[in-house]
C-alpha cells in the first residue's frame, strides 16, 4: 500500500482491506477471502465490534497472519541448512542459500554452532584453507575468507589444466593404443619449461634414457649374433 499512501483508498481501512483482497485469488484463499468479505460487513454495520486503539485494517493484517503463517518455516529451514553442501565450483550459491535458510531460521550467524554448520557445507580442502591461512570466527570473516580462498583454487585450477595438456604420461593414459603402436617406451617428463618463443622444452629423467640405449644397445647384438650365426651355416 505504500504505491497509494496518497491515494484515498489508503486512508480508509474498510476501503483498504476490500482493495486488499481483490489482490487474492485461489483456492487457498477463496474461503478465507468470504469470511473476511463477511466480517468487514458486520464492522462497517456496527463499528462498535472494533476496539477504539484499533481499526478493520489492523485485525485483518492480523486475521491474515493468523491464517496463513507457515509456522514450521523455522524448523524446515533448520533441517535444509544442516544438509545444505556446496556443489562444484559455485561458492556464491551456497553462500546466498545459507543465508536466505539462517534468516528463515532466525539464527544468529556468528553462533559458533551456526558457523561450524557453515564450514561442514564448503567442500573439505576449502574449509581447510579457510581455517590454515586466516583461522575466521566470525561469519563475514568466512565469507570474505572463502571467497578468496576460492579465487586462488580457481587460477590454480586453470593453471594446472593448461599444462596438464602438455603432459606425455597424461597423453600416454589417454591413448594407450597409439603407444602400443609405436612400440617406444614413453619417457617420464620430470618437468617443463616454456621459452621466450613460446616452445617447449621437456626434461625428461636420465636414468631412464640410459635404460633405452642400454636397451638398444642389447637389442642390436642379438640382431648381430644372429647374422653371424647364419653366415657360418651358409660357409658349412
Amino acid at each position: 500500500m505504500l504505491m497509494n499512501r496518497k491515494a484515498n483508498i489508503a486512508k480508509d481501512p474498510i476501503s483498504k482491506c476490500i482493495y486488499f483482497m481483490s489482490l487474492l485469488n485461489g483456492e487457498k484463499v477463496n474461503g478465507w477471502v468470504d469470511m473476511a468479505f463477511n466480517w468487514l460487513k458486520e464492522i462497517e454495520a456496527n463499528p462498535s465490534l472494533i476496539d477504539r486503539f484499533s481499526n478493520p485494517w489492523k485485525m485483518m493484517e492480523e486475521k491474515f497472519k493468523v491464517s496463513f503463517t507457515d509456522y514450521a518455516e523455522r524448523e524446515r529451514a533448520q533441517d535444509q541448512l544442516g544438509k545444505l553442501r556446496m556443489t562444484g565450483d559455485n561458492l556464491d550459491k551456497y553462500l546466498a542459500a545459507f543465508e536466505t535458510l539462517g534468516n528463515r531460521a532466525e539464527l544468529n550467524p556468528d553462533d559458533p554452532l551456526n558457523l561450524r554448520t557453515f564450514a561442514q557445507g564448503l567442500p573439505r580442502q576449502l574449509a581447510d584453507a579457510c581455517l590454515a591461512m586466516e583461522n575466521p570466527d566470525t561469519y563475514e570473516q568466512w565469507k570474505a575468507t572463502a571467497q578468496r580462498q576460492q579465487v586462488i583454487y580457481l587460477k590454480k585450477k586453470a593453471l594446472h589444466s593448461e599444462y596438464g595438456t602438455c603432459n606425455p604420461t597424461q597423453n600416454a593414459r589417454q591413448n594407450p593404443q597409439q603407444k602400443q603402436n609405436t612400440g617406444c617406451r614413453e619417457l617420464t617428463t620430470l618437468w617443463v619449461a616454456r621459452l621466450d618463443d613460446g616452445a617447449e622444452l621437456k626434461v625428461t629423467d636420465p636414468k631412464e634414457q640410459q635404460g633405452d640405449v642400454e636397451e638398444e644397445e642389447a637389442k642390436g647384438k642379438k640382431r648381430r649374433d644372429r647374422v653371424d650365426c647364419k653366415g657360418q651355416r651358409a660357409s658349412c
